[in-house]
């Protein structure tokens, strides 16, 4: 069991890093980003201000809030640390639930994965 949370933090990690990279490629502002451990899952939320027209919320809803595919959980740890692809879509895949909303210039997505 212990092995699990450790692999569910290290999947944390890695998708907290690539939310933050995605946030700076869309050059976003006052961005936060906060982490909670509930009791059967893990919830990362991020929101931040930024310009996102229509049809790049139209692409974002499409790839990244997809359901979890259980095949990527043996294999998420190849993703390369330096590389230079956007692996944020691929982590998404790792996730239980993605929820992405734009409003008023704010961006936020939160993404559950379950202990």
């Amino acid at each position: 069991m212990v092995f699990l949370v450790v692999e569910q933090k290290k999947k944390l990690i890695k998708m907290t890093d690539e939310v933050l990279k995605f946030l700076f490629q869309k050059k976003a502002k006052d961005i936060n980003i906060s982490l909670s451990e509930k009791e059967d899952k893990y919830e990362l939320i991020a929101n931040s201000k930024t310009n996102i027209s229509d049809k790049e919320m139209e692409y974002i809803i499409s790839n990244f809030a997809r359901h979890k595919d259980l095949e990527y959980d043996f294999y998420w740890e190849l993703m390369g640390e330096n590389s230079e692809e956007d692996e944020l879509e691929l982590l998404f895949i790792l996730a239980d639930d993605v929820r992405i909303y734009y409003e008023n210039d704010i961006f936020t997505m939160i993404i559950e994965l379950k202990k």
